[in-house]
């Protein structure tokens, strides 16, 4: 008996394709594009987990961080069923 064993990760990948943050480490703003046509929320967290930015965007957003403190945060971009989750540093 034959068993194919295969494993997913095709999420990841095109993900990770089609969603880019630059740049990193931002200090005045931080572009985020995506290929999607879909409607995406964004969010950033400090890494206290607390919310410090949400907002829905389609393909494109610019995001003003020059009033954000120094340090590492997270942003979790959800579309279509699927997370998207990137650490950025301001500095």
């Amino acid at each position: 008996h034959g068993l194919v064993n295969t494993i997913d990760n095709t999420t990841e990948l095109s993900e990770e394709q089609f969603i880019q943050i630059y740049p990193n480490p931002a200090s005045h703003f931080l572009n985020i594009t995506s290929n999607s046509n879909e409607i995406s929320e964004i969010m950033i967290k400090d890494m206290a987990g607390k919310v410090i930015y949400v907002d829905n965007f389609n393909s494109k957003i610019i995001i003003n961080t020059e009033g954000y403190s120094k340090g590492i945060y997270l942003i979790d971009i959800k579309n279509n069923n699927s997370v998207y989750s990137k650490k950025i540093s301001i500095k």
